[in-house]
């Protein structure tokens, strides 16, 4: 007996977040359950690796370093690693993904959080 499944394609930065790409934070995880619930039993997604300079997912600096630019600045928050007072969303970046903005945006955030870890 053949089982059929649904899925989709979706890139992981192209789910709707606020920090200037989606990320591995809440609103994915409630799309997720969202497509769940739709009948869907597959996500596929482009790779997520760190991305050269053209940021294509298939122009990688490495096959094993997940790119922190997915990283969800508010996870780091349910972490302590910040106050989440601290943290400013930044939809500026709505209709497309600027990826050099983005990462200056979260690597401000990204240096406290490691200071915060290294006090531990």
């Amino acid at each position: 007996m053949t089982v059929r499944r649904a899925g989709l394609l979706l890139p992981l930065f192209s789910v709707p977040g606020n920090q200037g790409i989606g990320d591995l934070g809440q609103k994915t995880l409630r799309m997720i359950d969202h497509i769940a619930e739709a009948g869907y039993s597959i996500w596929q997604i482009l790779p997520i690796q760190a991305m050269g300079p053209s940021h294509s997912p298939y122009e990688s600096v490495s096959c094993f370093a997940g790119d922190p630019i997915y990283i969800n600045i508010d996870r780091l928050s349910e972490m302590s690693l910040l106050t989440q007072s601290s943290i400013v969303n930044c939809n500026k970046f709505k209709d497309f993904v600027n990826y050099d903005e983005v990462r200056a945006f979260k690597e401000v955030y990204f240096r406290k959080a490691f200071r915060n870890f290294k006090k531990f």
